[in-house]
């Protein structure tokens, strides 16, 4: 594991580097300068265990240097980053040694990280309103863990449920009008949604209409006017779609004797990512909203899972274990081009893309 001063040593060996690689390609012209440096600005933030704990990691998703830059250097496990909507801060979970998870927030180049939650129990599950001013979470602090609501400078904490149920994995919609979160108070883990504009005591309201995958959390749709999620309740696990005002049934999307899970929304609506265990294997699978064209993107024998999209929906990260360990690969959403990113002995997971 490099200590900051071994990483403040790369990074300026690296910044020498790309100095000289930038001075070459300019005379050698713009193409090349552009396939160098990548014409896609946009970073990847993961996780990564390159020692006895976990850190954040960014990496540049597109041209031929591509290096890992460390974001978080303290002592304590950080996970589960999850980028503001301009992508210019990410909020992430930290874990001190034998404490309870907080949220904390920081900016994109790993600066200004500031603690955002202080309790004695946990505060999990951060994410943004669209305008990035605010985050809801699940927390424990009344008991049960519950829906809660806090200005990203730290003020007007707002608890959003009541209810002697356990409700969590709350998902802001694109609209920032309502917040979907899984809760088990009919029973069973069971999707609901909560009106913003309604107050805090707004009565929650069932979208899935039956049971569905705690682990898993519902996904909106970029317009806002439905959400994907993953449900047993016709046996084995399945994506359905159902409409974000709880009207009409839920639509199955999948239909696999196998377990379909992890929906991952493409950014222009139209196809929705997943992982599958149906060919034997678990891989990525893309399928139409409407359940056309499904196809496997990754085709390979070892474990390939967790998709997420790029922001202008041609492409596709996830992780596979095809090197022996878990390292993070790109693919056109066609799936040609697949492409290792990472390339390490520790493992990466949890890609986003940033925004």
């Amino acid at each position: 594991m490099y200590s900051l001063l071994q990483q403040t040593r790369f990074q300026l060996f690296v910044g020498a580097f790309l100095t000289g690689a930038v001075f070459a390609c300019a005379f050698a012209g713009y193409s090349t300068l552009r396939a160098v440096l990548g014409s896609d600005s946009k970073s990847i933030v993961y996780d990564a265990t390159p020692g006895s704990k976990g850190d954040i990691y960014t990496i540049h998703s597109g041209g031929l240097i591509r290096i890992p830059f460390r974001l978080t250097t303290d002592d304590a496990d950080e996970c589960c980053a999850v980028w503001s909507p301009d992508g210019t801060r990410l909020a992430f979970l930290s874990y001190p040694a034998n404490s309870n998870a907080d949220i904390h927030v920081m900016n994109a180049d790993g600066s200004k990280e500031f603690r955002l939650t202080y309790s004695q129990r946990d505060d999990r599950a951060p994410s943004w309103s669209p305008d990035g001013q605010s985050l809801v979470f699940q927390s424990n602090r009344a008991g049960n863990y519950e829906i809660f609501r806090m200005n990203i400078d730290g003020s007007g904490l707002t608890r959003l449920t009541r209810n002697p149920a356990d409700d969590s994995v709350p998902v802001w919609s694109p609209a920032g009008d309502r917040v979907a979160f899984i809760s088990n108070r009919n029973g069973y883990p069971e999707i609901f949604a909560i009106s913003l504009e309604d107050g805090a005591e707004a009565e929650a309201a069932s979208v899935s209409q039956g049971s569905v995958l705690r682990s898993s959390m519902p996904v909106w749709s970029p317009d806002g006017t439905r959400l994907a999620f993953v449900s047993s309740r016709d046996g084995n696990l399945e994506i359905y779609l159902a409409d974000a005002d709880g009207t009409g049934q839920p639509i199955r999307l999948t239909n696999s004797p196998k377990d379909d899970v992890l929906p991952a929304w493409s950014p222009d609506g139209t196809r929705i990512a997943f992982q599958s265990n149906r060919e034997g294997n678990k891989e990525i699978f893309i399928a139409s909203v409407n359940g056309a064209g499904e196809f496997n993107l990754t085709k390979n024998p070892a474990f390939d899972g967790n998709p997420a999209w790029s922001p202008d929906s041609t492409r596709i990260i996830f992780v596979s274990i095809r090197d022996s360990d878990r390292e993070l690969y790109i693919a056109k959403a066609d799936g040609s081009e697949i492409v290792q990113l990472t390339n390490n002995t520790s493992d990466d997971d949890r890609p986003v893309w940033q925004p």
